[in-house]
């Protein structure tokens, strides 16, 4: 166990679908009056084929500060670092990836947590978009980064259908969308478009001056996702806590065909005063959610998505 780390980490290899072995870490946290050991935390990484992995400074950073109160799992999907196979290129695989790390963490014995909270970091967050509906006790939803302007490329043209099953997360279930008002692959104007179609009790965090790589910033990151979690009362009361109703009930229950409306963003130093995350605020950054979809598209990916791609092999390494 790294000094780094307030939890113990075991080492696991986990089985996947298509005989895939995934390396995994699973933290435990001591025991103390704040500990929740019926909370997992799963963190996903950034793209394998460009540097990405559960060694990620974003995915350690998180790992790091939950994993004083949850239980935490961070893994390599398949093809990256210890984990067997190679990687899909529709992102099919990975998806499989995190269900079966899902179902594993779920039922180890001396683990069987009740509440999972996913947790994805730029390509992490793709997978998270496709298996959310699946995962019985889900709790509630964190992307970083989300690579919308890039979707197209990393999941072979077939990003709708992941954005499709994202909007399909019940409304009754917190989401948090963080991102970086420098981001170097997705421009704010793509990713306040998707966010905009998203369904209610979510919450956006822009965050002024910062890129993709979060190189120093981690600690924003921790913090926004610590405050969302307080403040949207994303984790059951522990006394009180009872498991929760099937996915597919909680979809039933959403309006039939109800438009989308776009709750205002609010800075993090908001929150703490804030009655609830739904109420109107306003960005880090200053803007609107409306003016941010309706910005000029001023990223590397908006001006030349072929130029981006390309320069995302050398400056990815960090990932």
């Amino acid at each position: 166990m790294s000094s780094l780390y307030h939890h113990a980490e075991q080492v696991a290899m986990i089985p996947s679908t298509d005989g895939i072995t995934l390396e995994a870490r699973i933290g435990t946290p001591s025991s103390s009056s704040t500990t929740r050991k019926d909370v997992c935390v799963i963190v996903t990484h950034p793209y394998g084929s460009l540097g990405g992995n559960l060694h990620n400074n974003v995915v350690e950073a998180v790992v790091r500060a939950f994993g004083r109160d949850f239980i935490t799992a961070r893994f390599n999907f398949r093809g990256v670092g210890q984990s067997s196979g190679r990687g899909t290129f529709g992102g099919k695989g990975e998806a499989e990836d995190l269900l079966s790390v899902w179902r594993y963490v779920r039922d180890r014995v001396d683990l069987k947590p009740r509440f999972f909270l996913l947790v994805g970091y730029s390509y992490g967050c793709i997978p998270i978009s496709s298996s959310c509906l699946e995962i019985e006790g889900c709790i509630g939803i964190a992307t970083i980064s989300f690579p919308v302007s890039v979707m197209w490329l990393l999941t072979m043209g077939n990003s709708a259908k992941y954005l499709d099953s994202l909007r399909e997360f019940p409304e009754s279930l917190p989401k948090l969308f963080i991102i970086g008002s420098k981001d170097n692959f997705t421009s704010i104007k793509n990713f306040g478009q998707m966010v905009m179609t998203m369904p209610e009790r979510r919450h956006v965090e822009v965050v002024e001056g910062v890129d993709h790589f979060w190189g120093g910033q981690e600690q924003v990151v921790v913090d926004a996702i610590r405050k969302w979690i307080r403040v949207e009362n994303v984790v059951p009361d522990k006394l009180k806590g009872v498991p929760l109703p099937p996915l597919e009930s909680l979809r039933d229950a959403r309006k039939a065909q109800s438009p989308v409306r776009l709750r205002g963003a609010q800075s993090v130093e908001a929150l703490d005063s804030a009655p609830r995350v739904g109420s109107e605020g306003s960005a880090r950054v200053g803007r609107s959610m409306d003016q941010l979809a309706g910005s000029r598209d001023t990223s590397p990916v908006g001006k030349s998505r072929g130029a981006a791609v390309a320069d995302s092999k050398s400056t990815l390494h960090n990932q």
